[in-house]
């Protein structure tokens, strides 16, 4: 037997109600850049904002994950036409496409450096996964301990 229609509109709507939330907060952050009159990216403020709002528990990762795996599975075929506009552009190669490549490879190289020393650095600094129970301290192991020998008694 297959999966229950419950279970896949849940899945449906889990997606809907993530993007939404998502794309919320991008329009929060464009709202916030307007009003300001910053010069920060309206994705960036919205971004913040997202990460603000997963820090306080006000919205759950559960509620966006899914949805934010879609958007970043759908984001090449977004960037496609800039890219091949890019590549079509026998000019912009002849004048300056070593230079845009040298610096679109080196961002890239700094970029996976930065992400991957900041990813150390945010597991040192927080080991404890959020979905995944933490190391117990000694009050709540004695406690577990007590809660399963009350459970052996019949």
């Amino acid at each position: 037997m297959g999966v229950s229609w419950r279970a896949r509109l849940d899945g449906k709507w889990r997606i809907l109600t993530g993007g939404l939330l998502l794309v919320g907060c991008y329009v929060a952050g464009n709202a916030i850049k307007s009003a300001l009159g910053l010069i920060i990216p309206s994705g960036i403020l919205g971004l913040l904002l997202l990460a603000g709002l997963l820090g306080a528990g006000i919205v759950r990762l559960a509620w966006v994950e899914e949805a934010a795996s879609w958007f970043l599975w759908l984001l090449p075929f977004w960037l496609l036409p800039a890219f091949v506009s890019v590549a079509e552009d026998k000019q912009f190669w002849r004048e300056g496409g070593i230079v845009f490549l040298g610096t679109v490879i080196f961002g890239l190289v700094v970029l996976w450096g930065f992400v991957g020393h900041l990813a150390q650095w945010a597991f040192a600094k927080f080991p404890v996964d959020s979905l995944e129970p933490g190391p117990l301290t000694e009050v709540e192991q004695r406690r577990a301990a007590v809660e399963i020998a009350e459970e052996d008694v019949p």
